[in-house]
């Protein structure tokens, strides 16, 4: 295999690895919003969801604030998108 090929072959396994990364990322985050969700229709408090889920304050308020404006339908999908672009 030349120089080149064995280059391009190791950029290609760096960008899948980037992509899959992205990829458990995402779902991660989609888990947690779908858990927060849950919380927030049970009328939990931020402070609540946070100490449940063991995540910052700030995180589970940025969420909330964020499903506030799809409520009551929560579209979760909206809210990571959201999510992302303030976070990339």
């Amino acid at each position: 295999m030349s120089y080149d090929l064995k280059e391009a072959a190791a950029k290609m396994c760096n960008l899948a690895d980037l992509v899959e990364e992205r990829g458990i990322e995402k779902g991660t985050e989609l888990k947690l919003i779908q858990q927060v969700l849950k919380k927030i229709q049970k009328s939990y408090t931020v402070e609540q969801i946070a100490g449940f889920l063991e995540e910052p304050e700030e995180k589970i308020r940025r969420i909330t604030e964020i499903a506030e404006k799809y409520a009551p339908e929560y579209d979760e999908e909206q809210i990571l998108k959201e999510m992302m672009q303030g976070n990339p």
